[in-house]
Parts: structure tokens; sequence; C-alpha cells
């Protein structure tokens, strides 16, 4: 039997080989890189992204380094936390529990798996998502 969270594991797994080609290159802008986010309608649109920041900012909200995660077996507390940390760069007031109520009032699971899926991909790369995927499918 499906749960919600085997749909969200599966959701954020496939989504990575939905965006692969323009998404994950980079803007070049003004001789410096900076990286896209991907578009996420909530309470209004909203853009989650992935740059140092808000990596750093998931390993010190979770106190687990990015490599232990394992994205096919994320747990709520932590998947509210990487989503949070996507999305603080343009409201510095968002709180953690403001977003799981936004994800509840204006989203879905499935929703927001795909989107996160498409900004780890803009933020790492499809390739270099396959390479920390070890269930031999790509």
């Amino acid at each position: 039997m499906k749960t919600p969270w085997t749909t969200l594991c599966q959701s954020v797994s496939s989504s990575r080989e939905r965006v692969r080609s323009p998404l994950k290159r980079a803007n070049n802008l003004g001789g410096k890189t900076m990286k896209k986010g991907v578009a996420i309608t909530l309470d209004r649109p909203r853009t989650l992204r992935y740059g140092m920041n808000a990596l750093a900012k998931i390993e010190d909200l979770t106190g687990k380094s990015l490599l232990a995660f394992d994205l096919n077996n994320v747990g709520v507390k932590d998947l509210l936390v990487i989503i949070y940390c996507g999305l603080c760069h343009e409201d510095k007031n968002l709180t953690i529990e403001q977003v799981g109520d936004l994800i509840d009032e204006y989203s879905t699971i499935s929703e927001i798996a795909e989107k996160l899926g498409e900004a780890l991909t803009v933020a790492f790369g499809a390739d270099a998502l396959d390479k920390g995927d070890n269930s031999g499918e790509k």
C-alpha cells in the first residue's frame, strides 16, 4: 500500500528525470554565476532556491550533513526544514511552522515533492544527484 510519504519520495526521485536539460545550468549574469530557483505558488508566488546559505542552514537546523540525507527516505521534520531553507532567502520572517501551514493550505505533497526535486536538480545538477542515488536507476 502506498503511503503519502512513499508517493513523496517517488515524486522527488522521478522529478530529477523530468528537469535534466535546461534547469541544471546556471544563469550567467555579468560574469557571475547565479543559480536559478524553481517557482512555486503558495500564498503567493515564491521561489525554492538552494544556494550555499540554504544548504548550510539545512545542516544547521537538522544537525545532519547533506551527505547523510537519503531523499528516498526523508522524515516530515527534515522535509519541512529543507523546504523552509529553500524559501527563506526571499522572506526573512518566514518560519518553519509557517511553511507547514502554507503547504497544508496551498499545495499538495506531490506538488511539493516535484518542486523540491526540481530545485535540488537546479542546485546540484542532475548528474550530481544521480551519483548520490544508490538505486541504480538513471
